[in-house]
């Protein structure tokens, strides 16, 4: 597994994906790490990856702590990058959470 260099670039460009975008990036930057393999790993099922990643739905905060720990653990992210997924998860749940409200008027 090649490990990408974390730089404030990367950090800067989160800020401009949604959720999945996000996640998918993540994975994609690093040779070898597939959706099979960050499922087993992390305990979640992989068809719930792929519907993150492609934002259809958005994890339960314990999922994405569980993924992004995953990460973590497997050093395929620092820990800016793991606080950049929770803030991009509570943006998610906050603006659906929004959308929601205002749907109802």
């Amino acid at each position: 597994m090649k490990k990408i260099k974390w730089t404030e670039k990367n950090l800067e460009r989160a800020k401009s994906l949604e959720l999945g975008e996000y996640l998918k990036d993540i994975r994609s930057r690093h040779i070898g790490v597939t959706q099979e393999l960050v499922a087993k790993g992390a305990e979640i099922p992989r068809c719930k990856l792929s519907q993150w990643e492609n934002g259809i739905k958005t994890p339960s905060y314990i999922s994405i702590k569980k993924l992004a720990g995953y990460y973590l653990e497997k050093k395929i992210i620092t820990y800016p990058e793991y606080y950049a997924i929770l803030k991009l998860h509570d943006n998610t749940v906050n603006n659906l959470g929004l959308q929601n409200i205002q749907n109802m008027k």
